[in-house]
């Protein structure tokens, strides 16, 4: 597993210190912040219903970060492909390939909040076999040949860039998941990194004959926020990460099967710094953690706009991460990788 350093951009938090447009505003800005910077990917997250703007429809924002780009990777995921027409997806995702000249990777989850599924009408006991099936109605689609779809004629077009369309990852956090991205996937992208886990996926890749994929392990912390004053910035963006956890925890909580995958409900900045899941560091101590994660072959995911932290304050974080990081720990762009 090699090293990446990618930003996360799910626009959650609206409302509190800025709009959803000037949050989008700033995240455009700021992924061409990340290519400028080195950075591999720009992960486009998905959720629905939600009361604070939370990215709905990743595939746009990744439209508008391709436009203002040319080399950064765009990794939608994880895509909720139950909730919606696997063809249209297949269609969204072919021109957003063409777009960015063959720059989409994907990671497809079955999804775990019943309020959305509810939302759009699915059943959420259909998720299994609607995600097996959306991901094989992707893979027919993005050949731009004829194929039948539930017994009728479907083809999509234009032709990805990519021949045979874009990489296919599967998230999840339980044994299901693995199985499932050894399966169906050209890789794994665990939302919960265990031994377990990652060995089950290995042992089933080699039980069905397949090569084993690209792992994305991002053990470590959610997001950092870079600051030369810690004490005074933890007042600053801790409202804002609590807001992140406390939101995943009541998703979880909402789940009846993520049963190892779940946060505690934060009251306190106080609770938050010990737990791990965000930290304000100082130059000095987000360098140590970069070095840490290369040392492991773990990447780093960066979410500067976290849980609605107002765009000029996260800009303090990335200025001085390009001053004061960056240079130092020397990251060279990972070439991209092709499908298996």
């Amino acid at each position: 597993m090699q090293t990446e350093l990618w930003m996360r951009i799910d626009i959650r938090g609206a409302g509190k210190v800025a709009s959803s447009a000037e949050l989008c505003a700033a995240a455009i800005d700021q992924a061409v912040w990340a290519e400028d910077n080195g950075f591999d990917a720009i992960l486009f997250a998905e959720h629905h219903g939600t009361d604070d703007g939370y990215l709905p429809s990743p595939m746009i924002m990744a439209a508008a970060v391709a436009a203002r780009t040319k080399r950064i990777r765009l990794q939608l995921g994880a895509l909720i492909l139950p909730l919606s027409s696997p063809l249209r997806v297949a269609e969204d995702i072919a021109v957003l390939d063409n777009v960015s000249n063959g720059r989409v990777d994907i990671t497809v989850g079955v999804g775990y909040v019943p309020s959305e599924f509810r939302m759009f009408g699915v059943d959420m006991k259909q998720r299994p076999a609607l995600t097996e099936e959306g991901i094989s109605t992707l893979r027919a689609a993005f050949t731009g040949e004829p194929f039948i779809y539930r017994g009728r004629k479907a083809r999509v077009t234009p032709k990805p860039v990519q021949p045979g369309g874009p990489e296919i990852m599967l998230a999840g956090a339980v044994k299901a998941s693995a199985l499932r991205a050894a399966r169906f996937g050209d890789g794994f992208f665990p939302t919960v990194v265990t031994p377990e886990l990652l060995d089950l996926y290995r042992s089933e890749c080699a039980r069905v004959g397949k090569p084993v994929g690209r792992i994305i392990d991002m053990t470590g912390p959610a997001s950092v926020h870079v600051s030369n004053d810690p004490a005074r910035d933890w007042q600053r963006v801790g409202p804002h990460m609590m807001h992140e956890i406390n939101a995943y925890s009541r998703w979880a909580s909402e789940s009846e099967t993520l049963t190892n995958y779940s946060f505690p409900y934060i009251e306190d900045v106080e609770q938050l710094k010990p737990m791990g899941a965000f930290h304000v560091f100082t130059p000095d101590d987000c360098l140590a953690l970069l070095e840490d994660k290369r040392s492991k072959g773990r990447s780093f995911i960066f979410n500067p706009l976290c849980g609605g932290t107002h765009p000029d304050i996260a800009w303090e974080s990335l200025r001085l991460m390009e001053k004061e990081v960056l240079p130092r720990f020397g990251h060279t762009p990972v070439p991209r990788l092709t499908k298996a």
